[in-house]
């Protein structure tokens, strides 16, 4: 038991260390430097001055604004030996081709003049609320643009992608693992149904609806039915336990066309003719279709029942305490075993 945990953990293990990886080696840009959700061009973008700009603008003209984006930092040749100032762009207009920058200029700066991105990005930047106000705070809000939204979008998509992914496999691994010990403990333990065992000769005995009072055999027909369909073949002989398992598993691949529920009327068919009850296909279609869970509940039921053993979850089975079809189950298999 131990072991089968250590491998389990060990492989949960190696698929979170896969998703890492796979994070670190996707796309670049998807994990490229953001800020507020909106990626920060590392290449150079230029311009000019359309209109001049007095000292103390904090709105600036250019000839194209194409390429410039909230957050990067600009500088504005000043035409003199000067240090050129750098600014912050906080709003992008595009209609107009202006820039919103913080802080406002110092100096004037004449018609023409260069405007350029820096590749330094302020590490003042998260002071500009203070800086600005509330003012800035707002035109931070209405800079949003579709294409900053989509690329967030994307990441998160991606990112859930993965998880669904990382956790699809997580499930089929805990699903496999559990079947190993499902049929070590209960589906070997059961054994076989001699056929004709069923007392009834026209219908299953337990109602259809009977497994919602049985705990146990609720939830493995509502969580792991296809490991109690395969219990169920491998009881009445009809197919092996691992066969039905993989059979079920793929048939999910066609679930647009029924597949599950086709294969559960057939093997609904099989189990009545092994127990020497009447076949009815219309009525297990209908069955079969409208209340697949609890067909499947029942079949089981009906067999547990024949044999004189009652299912426990998650893998136990027991024999029930001196029932006339145990003792009828044991005389046809030629066993002599005390129930009690």
């Amino acid at each position: 038991m131990w072991k089968t945990c250590g491998v389990a953990i060990g492989l949960l293990l190696l698929l979170f260390v896969a998703g890492l990886v796979a994070t670190s080696q996707y796309n670049s840009d998807v994990f490229a430097p953001n800020f507020r959700g909106r990626k920060l061009d590392t290449q150079t973008v230029s311009s000019t001055l359309s209109q001049a700009a007095p000292a103390g603008s904090s709105q600036i003209y250019l000839a194209s604004a194409v390429g410039f984006a909230v957050g990067q930092q600009i500088e504005i040749d000043s035409g003199s030996t000067a240090p050129a100032q750098r600014h912050n762009v906080t709003q992008v207009i595009s209609t107009a081709s202006a820039l919103m920058i913080a802080p406002a200029t110092q100096r004037e700066h004449v018609v023409g003049a260069s405007v350029r991105t820096t590749h330094t990005q302020s590490s003042s930047f998260n002071s500009f609320d203070s800086i600005s106000g509330s003012d800035f705070s707002q035109s931070m809000r209405s800079s949003e643009s579709g294409s900053s939204m989509g690329d967030l979008k994307a990441t998160y998509a991606w990112f859930f992608g993965i998880f669904g992914v990382t956790w699809g496999h997580i499930q089929i691994v805990f699903i496999v693992i559990y079947a190993c010990i499902y049929k070590n403990h209960v589906v070997d333990v059961q054994g076989q149904m001699p056929e004709g065992l069923s007392h009834s000769t026209h219908a299953l005995e337990p109602g259809l609806l009977d497994c919602l009072c049985d705990c146990g055999m609720c939830h493995i027909v509502l969580y792991c039915p296809f490991i109690r369909a395969a219990q169920n073949n491998y009881a009445a002989d009809i197919c092996g336990y691992w066969e039905t398992f993989a059979i079920m598993w793929l048939s999910t691949f066609c679930l647009a066309c029924g597949a599950p529920l086709c294969l559960n009327v057939l093997f609904r068919m099989h189990i009545k003719e092994h127990m020497g009850l009447e076949d009815d296909c219309f009525t297990d279609c209908v069955i079969s279709f409208f209340c697949y869970h609890c067909s499947l509940g029942q079949q089981a039921l009906a067999i547990d029942q024949a044999m004189g053993y009652k299912f426990k979850c998650p893998c136990t089975l027991t024999a029930v305490d001196s029932p006339s079809k145990a003792k009828h189950y044991h005389r046809h298999h030629g066993q002599d075993q005390n129930l009690s």
